[in-house]
């Protein structure tokens, strides 16, 4: 065969090869309409009576959402400068970007920078996978281009800002903010926005929390870029570089650390009602009744009884329920004495004995049944018989006032304010214990309840 039919033939399997790639790409490349509907998962947030955020639920990724208007300029800037310089003058793919990264990487031996723009790491991120392949880079490509033809340069920055990745499962730029300087993506200033821009290369590297000094220095990459690009000047710089930044280790265990039997009281409450991909995928808002401040006491409360009266009575565990009587809305919960050694909540998942409690049962179902408050009842020594047991084999029961006092004929809303046993004793006699039993049940009192006199108490 001769060399020029030789080169045909070679030209026609290339342009084969290429037409079979272009075509199997083309056939791969899913629709960039579902950006338009497009919804990342968002973590739910549970917010405090005060509206102050108290934790949030989330899978894989932490992620709240927020539109461009509420995103810094400072961070916006500084994402451009060092993800994709030419943004604002390319049309999803950055030619010469891509050639200035093919001499670099050449030059090194190594990728030492890549020439994906930030239409093109979108459509990557949401439309692609990350396996490394000819036929993904080249859908890459013409996903970019859609999604330039069909979005202004504004959304696909907040849909970039919202989706991309910054570290200790933070993902979009407001969780960011949140995690590493506890404010908003609008509050940051020009050194945060410098340091969480750098962050993007490598979150697990370069994470302030992880290699502070690494952070640093990306940092500065970033400054200098804006500097070169006459976004601000080497004196700004300098000073953003030098000014000390606040972060917040503790932010990385933060929600959830403040009222957690609470918390998971709620998960399971909305697990029920909603399913738990919703509560953990779906972005709810979450308004509870809790008080900071009753919580704050109430947990303190409960240490200190704990800690100090439970060597001496030989208990380990506190437990309190702290609720308005005038709606029910919930103000405090400790569910018990260290929420890491036990997540079993003691306020709602135990069972005890009510105690006093039962009594406005009681008297509840006595004034149902014609009894009124001003009625007297007799508070004195009472002998009563039972049904003989191994605990008293006699059968005799003689019930006594918690002091051990009586105090002759009350009133039984006298009674009822002094807590008064016998009174509730003789009460529950007069007015039956089936009708007790039942205004429990019609209370909402579904455990088992004991027909007898001792149910008073």
């Amino acid at each position: 065969m001769k060399p020029s039919k030789v080169v045909v033939v070679i030209f026609l399997i290339l342009t084969a090869s290429f037409l079979g790639l272009l075509l199997q790409t083309l056939l791969s490349i899913p629709k960039i309409d579902s950006l338009e509907s497009y919804s990342p998962s968002e973590s739910t947030t549970i917010f405090l009576a005060d509206g102050s955020p108290l934790a949030r639920f989330h899978s894989e990724e932490n992620r709240r959402v927020v539109p461009i208007s509420k995103i810094s300029p400072f961070i916006i800037n500084s994402v451009v400068a060092k993800e994709d310089e030419r943004f604002y003058n390319h049309h999803g793919v950055d030619i010469q970007g891509i050639f200035r990264a093919t001499f670099k990487n050449l030059l090194y031996g190594r990728i030492v920078e890549g020439g994906s723009t930030i239409t093109q790491q979108l459509a990557r991120n949401i439309f692609l996978t990350r396996q490394r392949s000819i036929v993904r880079k080249v859908a890459e490509i013409i996903l970019a281009i859609q999604l330039e033809k069909r979005f202004t340069k504004e959304e696909i920055l907040a849909y970039y800002l919202n989706q991309i990745y910054f570290g200790h499962n933070a993902y979009g730029i407001e969780s960011a903010a949140q995690l590493y300087f506890n404010k908003h993506a609008s509050e940051l200033d020009l050194p945060e926005s410098a340091m969480l821009a750098g962050i993007i290369e490598g979150p697990e590297i370069y994470s302030p929390y992880k290699n502070f000094k690494l952070a640093k220095n990306k940092q500065k990459v970033v400054l200098n870029k804006l500097v070169d690009l006459k976004i601000i000047t080497k004196y700004q710089a300098g000073s953003a570089f030098r000014k000390q930044l606040s972060i917040y280790p503790e932010n990385l265990k933060k929600f959830g650390v403040m009222a957690p039997y609470f918390v998971n009281y709620i998960f399971q409450e909305l697990k029920e009602k909603f399913g738990e991909e919703t509560v953990n995928k779906g972005g709810l808002r979450v308004y509870t009744t809790l008080d900071p401040y009753m919580q704050a006491i109430a947990e303190e409360a409960v240490e200190t009884f704990v800690s100090t009266e439970g060597p001496k009575y030989k208990f380990s565990q506190g437990s309190l329920l702290a609720i308005d009587p005038r709606d029910g809305h919930i103000k405090a919960m400790v569910g018990g004495y260290d929420f890491v050694k036990s997540q079993f909540n003691r306020t709602i998942q135990s069972k005890r004995q009510p105690g006093s409690s039962f009594k406005p049962i009681i008297y509840a179902a006595a004034i149902e049944n014609g009894f009124s408050p001003g009625d007297i009842l007799n508070d004195a020594p009472l002998n009563l018989s039972v049904f003989p047991n191994r605990w008293n084999p006699r059968g005799t029961w003689s019930p006594k006032n918690f002091d051990g006092k009586y105090r002759g004929n009350v009133t039984m809303q006298y009674a009822l304010a002094k807590s008064l046993n016998i009174p509730a004793i003789e009460m529950l006699q007069k007015v039956g214990v089936d009708k007790g039993v039942d205004m429990a049940r019609r209370l909402g009192i579904n455990s088992r309840l004991e027909p007898a006199l001792s149910l008073a108490l």
